[in-house]
């Protein structure tokens, strides 16, 4: 496995642990979102080291702006990164591998979520 594909894998990793810890701590602590920020932090370093690790095993020279602008507005900086580096065609599948990635992320996190939830109600009862 490649290093940006490990760490895509520990950047998805890092939504589940999150949402466990978030809806734990509110569930049992009453405190709402306490990974926010460390989670938000982690995200964007993951976003970068993506950006620099995926440019240098495709023998891109990335000493751009690029992995900044993927760490800091990655909704803007990965797809600007995908096609100036990429073209159209290649740039395009990665953005839509991307956005797979981000709701595939987004939608387990929901459904550990729910999970906790429902496994949380069901042993008051």
């Amino acid at each position: 496995m490649t290093r940006s594909r490990k760490l895509l894998s520990f950047f998805f990793l890092s939504f589940l642990i999150a949402t466990i810890i978030d809806v734990t701590t509110e569930l049992y602590v009453g405190v709402e979102s306490v990974t926010f920020l460390p989670h938000t932090i982690l995200a964007a370093c993951f976003c970068f080291a993506w950006c620099k690790s995926h440019a240098r095993e495709n023998g891109i020279d990335i000493a751009s702006g690029y992995p900044l602008g993927c760490a800091f507005f990655a909704v803007v900086g990965v797809p600007a990164y995908a096609l100036a580096k990429f073209g159209v065609k290649r740039g395009m599948t990665i953005t839509a591998k991307a956005v797979v990635f981000m709701l595939l992320a987004i939608l387990v996190s929901w459904l550990i979520e729910r999970l906790i939830v429902l496994v949380y109600v069901t042993s008051i009862i």
